[in-house]
């Protein structure tokens, strides 16, 4: 192999390194695996799933199927203020992915989608999800995702 061969063999290798390290902040990369009432601290933000419940009626609204309804409680550790959304919070119940239902609306602390925390403040939230079977039935688990990292919350 001639010394120009095996240079242009490194850069090539290297730029592959480099667009894999990219693609992976992008997607995110774990920030670890918790369980009921342990603290997952990613960036500035500290989430604890506090409690985890099924029932088939919140508020004014029903179901024939199952509601899991998870109390977390979310510390803003920066020094401005933070927007959590619904797209920092998703369930699992294997490959299958489950939005927020509207349903927390109806509770106090219900999360639906949208919520700024100050600096240096707690807040619980209450996420509603709705799902064809109960979080004791299925290994069903919260996936947060904050500051490009992602924890997932066994509720199991």
């Amino acid at each position: 192999m001639k010394k120009g061969t095996i240079i242009g063999l490194a850069v090539v290798a290297v730029s592959a390194v480099v667009f894999a390290a990219a693609f992976i902040n992008l997607v995110g990369s774990a920030a670890g695996t918790y369980r009921m009432n342990e603290t997952g601290t990613f960036g500035n933000v500290s989430f604890t799933v506090t409690e985890v419940s099924d029932t088939q009626n919140v508020g004014l609204s029903s179901t024939s199927a199952n509601f899991i309804v998870i109390y977390v409680t979310t510390t803003n550790n920066s020094n401005g203020e933070l927007t959590a959304t619904s797209s920092n919070f998703k369930l699992y119940r294997g490959s299958a992915v489950y939005e927020l239902s509207s349903s927390g609306i109806w509770l106090t602390n219900g999360f639906t989608g949208y919520k700024k925390i100050g600096s240096g403040l707690t807040v619980n939230m209450v996420l509603v999800y709705e799902t064809p079977t109960k979080h004791t039935v299925d290994n069903y688990e919260l996936k947060v995702k904050s500051s490009n990292k992602t924890a997932t919350f066994l509720l199991y």
